[in-house]
């Protein structure tokens, strides 16, 4: 009886204060999260305790034995599955078996998952909290996969700074590049001028004006509004008459087998007019179905397509230079830069004509050109590139 006495009247609650050593902890504060004993509560820190009774309440013994007991068998099967995990890390590090991807994946999460509840650095911590995939992983722990990652890091700085050299070089050629195209075209319009009849030259200046003004829109980075000519592309000049020669020869050898092209034509009357093909010019003589194909004046901003005799679209000759229609609607003939040449334009054979007009009547013949036959003072042939 008198040890059953004494044991009843042994105080067995084993939470001592942190602050008052000699003191049991007997109180849990809610405001705090802290559990303290009856002299912290004498303190200002829990002066609240005199608003309310509902911010403590005893912490008796037996709540904690209780929950603690329940996590005994949950802390027994963690460190199972650590143990199973630490063995099945020896294994692939001993090289003992091999391993499934989805195995070495569900080690590394559950690496990650032991990580956040480890004393290591809380940065640390909350980075496998927030991202627990392979990278992540490696990047961490592996010093050959940083080792390597760094390497690889230097040398695409590296490579990005090669690149931004080209880039620079690349881009100072092309300002180098344009410049000398710049350069080119400047001499060779003076060259061209000087060859021309001073009566001439001014009619060669609102030539290229129109020429440059109307192939400009052609560029399909360009959006262009009421656009003339009904063509998309880039534009390179592979055929100029005052440079090249005015002979079919000597159009044929710089416009056969070019793919599409637009030629532009400046005749005496100052008129600037011309055609688009998509089909190679050829020095043959046939007759050449071209839908595609169609004339216009730059002049006076007009354009012609296809209404009849569609098989006559273009023509393909050996002894003249381009011929535009079955009648003909354009037809620039050989040595097309002398007085006597036989260049004719009768709109309305193929391609139509303006309200009101029809072939032959001379409004008609007058349109394009601005005469029934003319000489021609230039041409100008250009590839049409898609």
């Amino acid at each position: 009886m008198y040890l059953l006495r004494s044991l009843q009247n042994h105080d067995f609650y084993m939470i001592n204060c942190d602050e008052h050593l000699n003191k049991k902890a007997r109180s849990y504060c809610k405001t705090q999260n802290k559990i303290v004993c009856s002299k912290c509560l004498q303190t200002d820190l829990h002066s609240h305790l005199q608003r309310g009774q509902k911010t403590h309440f005893a912490l008796e013994q037996k709540f904690l034995d209780e929950s603690f007991s329940k996590m005994i068998p949950i802390l027994t099967e963690e460190i199972y599955q650590i143990q199973i995990l630490m063995d099945n890390i020896n294994s692939f590090i001993n090289k003992e078996r091999s391993f499934s991807a989805s195995e070495i994946e569900k080690m590394i999460n559950k690496n990650c998952y032991v990580i956040q509840q480890s004393d290591l650095d809380d940065k640390l911590k909350n980075n496998f909290k927030q991202n627990s995939d392979v990278l992540n992983f490696i990047s961490n722990f592996s010093e050959t996969f940083q080792q390597i990652n760094q390497i690889n890091n230097e040398e695409s700085k590296e490579q990005q700074q090669d690149q931004k050299v080209d880039l620079q070089s690349n881009h100072l050629k092309n300002k180098t590049s344009l410049a000398q195209q710049k350069s080119l075209k400047e001499q060779l319009e003076k060259e061209t001028l000087s060859k021309l009849m001073e009566q001439d030259k001014t009619k060669y200046l609102e030539f290229r004006r129109l020429v440059d003004f109307h192939l400009g829109k052609l560029s399909k980075n360009i959006r262009v509004k009421n656009k003339l000519l009904p063509i998309t592309g880039q534009t390179n000049l592979i055929y100029k008459a005052t440079r090249d020669g005015f002979t079919a020869n000597h159009f044929h050898q710089k416009c056969d087998n070019q793919g599409p092209t637009i030629s532009i034509i400046l005749s005496e009357h100052g008129q600037v007019f011309g055609g688009y093909t998509s089909i190679s010019w050829k020095q043959v003589n046939e007759y050449i179905q071209d839908s595609a194909a169609f004339v216009f004046s730059l002049t006076k901003n007009s354009l012609h397509q296809q209404f009849q005799n569609f098989e006559k679209g273009v023509i393909h000759n050996i002894a003249n230079l381009m011929i535009f229609g079955s009648g003909h609607d354009i037809f620039i003939s050989n040595n097309c830069s002398q007085n006597n040449s036989a260049s004719v334009c009768y709109l309305g054979g193929t391609y139509m004509t303006l309200q009101g007009q029809k072939l032959y009547d001379q409004q008609a013949k007058d349109h394009l050109a601005g005469g029934s036959f003319f000489k021609v003072i230039e041409i100008e042939v250009y590839q049409v590139v898609s």
